[in-house]
């Protein structure tokens, strides 16, 4: 009975050899008549005058994109250097006038301080004649 597995275990075996063999020459001969038709193409081939067409073509296609895309890049730059600008120019007018008016409130607490020194300078005065005048009583 072993003797039967082993002869069904190797017809199985060859079998399945002959399958694989024969769908291997069968990808054989698809493979050797693509080459032929690669084949045929690569003998015609593309002409000289073709290629530089191609070639030609190719070349205006991609100086009108890179040209597009300067243009592209040079108004972005133009857009940069002028939000620059105005950013730089708003600063400089903010800080002047933010500089102008703290100055001009500075001013005015400095005049409001003196006016207030005069005050107390003409109180202690009339409060230095009221003491003359008291001490004079009083004598």
């Amino acid at each position: 009975m072993t003797d039967n597995l082993r002869e069904d275990f190797i017809l199985r075996l060859f079998d399945t050899i002959k399958e694989s063999n024969t769908s291997v020459i069968n990808t054989i001969s698809k493979q050797t008549d693509a080459l032929d038709s690669l084949g045929d193409i690569v003998k015609e081939g593309v002409q000289n005058e073709e290629l530089k067409e191609i070639l030609k073509e190719h070349s205006d296609e991609s100086s009108e994109v890179h040209s597009r895309l300067f243009a592209r890049v040079n108004i972005m730059i133009a857009c940069v250097t002028i939000a620059f600008a105005i950013s730089a120019i708003s600063y400089f007018v903010v800080r002047s006038s933010v500089d102008t008016m703290i100055n001009n409130r500075l001013e005015q607490h400095n005049i409001t301080m003196k006016s207030d020194r005069t005050q107390v300078d003409d109180r202690y005065g009339i409060l230095e004649k009221k003491i003359e005048e008291i001490l004079k009583r009083i004598e």
